[in-house]
């Protein structure tokens, strides 16, 4: 049953988001609301960057289908509280990202809007109180996190996954295609762990991101925007909660989280983050000053063509993902992925 809603979901949130995006780009482009070039950026003319509110309609769309479709097979989704979690924090800063598309945001109010949403998530129950990191099957961390430390490592765990993918959203099809190489790789994890709320929602996100790679992907025809950054960053970040805590059921209280393979998992969008932030303090600017240190920016410099950047991008995040991946598979003796 759950291999048919997951093909149907796919099926539906890829050609909703393919409809839909020819609309989002006709309205854009009525409203003026485009993303014109300057010194930082690659393409030659204004493109409409809202996209990712074809993405998340597509998402919502999908997902209210199978609310319905949920009594059908007695799996009352209103009363989930992961899913729940999943859909606040995700509409949260889909609108934040949205506002800043539509009036521009200055990056501090931005950034506050985040830690407020985040420490209100935190607030009803998703937190990292254990962090736990097993490597090999050798335990080097199990410490319990006091209250406000667990609300710092919370917000800034959910908010760094966020917009390093806003961050990396540089070149035509280069953030979509991490965020799906990234999810492929939970997508197995959830398998492998047997964790329904992943395995329900990926398929969604995975089936509009490639909806709408057909028309960003070089040469770009429309932009994600910051709303579409924000909601698959958020959803990244959500996605890195879930899938590896260590009891491997439910983001219950008081759970494991292990940092080890999601920082793996999302290995070049926190790196080039890491990496710029870093660079900018040294040079004595502000870590929010945008400029052209980004990995992308560094293999245009080099000579190396537009697409091809994008492509060794998706080859590197490819290789952190697949050693992720082994690492769990052989540290959790898992043989089998599909009952």
């Amino acid at each position: 049953m759950y291999k048919f809603i997951n093909l149907f979901s796919f099926i539906l949130s890829f050609f909703l988001t393919l409809k839909l995006i020819p609309l989002i780009n006709s309205f854009g482009l009525k409203n003026n609301i485009l993303d014109r070039p300057n010194s930082r950026k690659q393409h030659k003319k204004p493109l409409v960057r809202i996209g990712g509110l074809a993405i998340y309609i597509g998402f919502l769309i999908t997902l209210i289908f199978l609310y319905v479709f949920s009594y059908f097979f007695d799996a009352n989704l209103t009363n989930n509280i992961e899913l729940n979690y999943f859909l606040l924090i995700t509409l949260s800063f889909f609108l934040i990202g949205l506002l800043d598309d539509f009036l521009n945001l200055s990056p501090l109010l931005r950034l506050i809007s985040q830690i407020c949403t985040c420490s209100f998530v935190w607030f009803l129950g998703l937190r990292i109180e254990n962090i736990y990191i097993s490597i090999f099957n050798n335990n080097f961390l199990n410490y319990e996190v006091p209250l406000l430390l667990s609300l710092f490592i919370t917000v800034v765990w959910i908010v760094g996954i966020t917009n390093s993918i806003n961050w990396i959203d540089g070149l035509d099809g280069l953030a979509s295609g991490v965020v799906l190489i990234s999810l492929f790789t939970f997508f197995f994890i959830s398998i492998s762990i047997k964790n329904e709320v992943s395995l329900l929602l990926i398929p969604i996100v995975f089936g509009t991101i490639l909806g709408f790679l057909k028309y960003n992907f070089y040469p770009s025809k429309i932009l994600m925007g910051d709303c579409g950054s924000h909601f698959l960053g958020s959803t990244l970040a959500f996605f890195s909660f879930l899938p590896l805590t260590t009891n491997y059921s439910s983001l219950g209280t008081n759970f494991s989280f292990n940092f080890f393979y999601p920082i793996f998992i999302l290995g070049v969008p926190l790196l080039d983050m890491v990496y710029v932030i870093f660079s900018r303090i040294i040079d004595k600017h502000s870590p929010f000053f945008p400029d052209r240190r980004h990995i992308h920016h560094r293999l245009l410099k080099v000579g190396i063509s537009h697409k091809n950047a994008v492509l060794i991008i998706y080859s590197i995040q490819f290789l952190f993902c697949f050693f992720s991946f082994t690492i769990f598979r052989n540290n959790y003796h898992i043989t089998n992925f599909v009952n």
